[in-house]
């Protein structure tokens, strides 16, 4: 890693070598996350209604504290509901409880290098739900469930390209655009120049 931030840049939330339990980190417009080489964050990372948020590094996201879904409570290790501008860089997600990477109604995201390994029921990968311009590169992607999904949960699906990706899934579909391609069941829903 060249490009490394220093831990008193004011600009950035960093989380340095060793093992965390961090709960919910809650990520406001313009903040930068990193998850050092060498970090183990037990918790998880939401923004909702945000913009201009980057997550990044070489540490690890760990899921394995929390219980199966099990239909109940799910926490999301990277969530971003109703946001803008958002990347996600270089972090490794173990043994999340339910969906690891999850966009909702958001715009202009980039996800480069994630990698993900999910062996839990309901464990998605990366899923994009009425998203609009978003780049999803280079990842390693291995679940249970679905590994990349597209879904239209309240609004339509644009401009989302995957490329270089690996993927494994154990159960379900590499790559899928539904289950939901419109469920909040509204007038003009469209899914578009998904690739």
């Amino acid at each position: 890693e060249t490009e490394s931030p220093s831990p008193e840049d004011e600009k950035v939330v960093y989380i340095g070598p060793g093992e965390w339990d961090m709960e919910t980190i809650i990520l406001e417009d313009g903040q930068n996350l990193y998850i050092a080489g060498g970090a183990v964050v037990h918790g998880i990372v939401n923004a909702n209604y945000a913009k201009d948020i980057t997550v990044r590094g070489r540490g690890i996201i760990d899921g394995s504290k929390y219980e199966g879904w099990k239909g109940q409570s799910a926490y999301i290790p990277l969530k971003f509901d109703h946001c803008e501008n958002i990347t996600l860089k270089d972090i490794l997600v173990l043994n999340a409880n339910a969906w690891v990477c999850q966009a909702f109604d958001s715009k202009n995201g980039s996800i480069d290098g994630l990698k993900i390994i999910s062996p839990r029921p309901n464990g998605d990968g990366i899923t994009l739900q009425s998203c609009m311009n978003y780049q999803v590169s280079n990842c390693f992607v291995r679940s249970w469930d679905d590994s990349i999904v597209v879904k239209n949960y309240a609004g339509s699906s644009e401009q989302i390209t995957f490329r270089n990706m690996q993927l494994w899934t154990d159960l379900a579909q590499s790559m899928e655009l539904g289950y939901e391609t419109n469920k909040g069941d509204d007038a003009g829903v469209y899914m578009k120049d998904i690739s």
